[in-house]
């Protein structure tokens, strides 16, 4: 999950070619996620790049979703400036990349024209 999400959204904002980053975060509750210093460096380094989400299906709270991911999620947080230059990445179980790929695709986001990192 996170531990590949952080790394990948950290070296496409070093990178500097893309607009914005965005990192949607998907937790029971707020107390399942961790790494807030380095995701507080990066809002701070990155102001106008960086965009952390999280969304949580056991807790509410105020700045977060809630619920789970679906595609009426996907395209509130997704919504780049350019669609054809848009990539994801989406990690987690097997299953849970499928089905959000398979959700990016009904979005109008095709894997792997789409693919921030090609599947081998």
């Amino acid at each position: 999950g996170i531990t590949e999400g952080l790394p990948v959204a950290q070296a496409e904002l070093e990178k500097g070619t893309a607009e914005e980053v965005t990192l949607l975060w998907a937790s029971r509750t707020m107390s399942d996620t961790f790494w807030h210093d380095d995701i507080e460096r990066l809002k701070k380094e990155y102001p106008t790049k960086f965009r952390m989400i999280h969304i949580l299906s056991r807790e509410e709270r105020e700045g977060c979703l809630h619920g789970r991911i679906d595609a009426s999620i996907l395209e509130k947080v997704f919504q780049p400036s350019d669609r054809e230059e848009a990539r994801y990445v989406s990690v987690g179980t097997k299953e849970m990349m499928r089905m959000t790929d398979g959700l990016l695709e009904g979005l109008g986001y095709p894997m792997p024209k789409h693919a921030l990192i090609p599947k081998r």
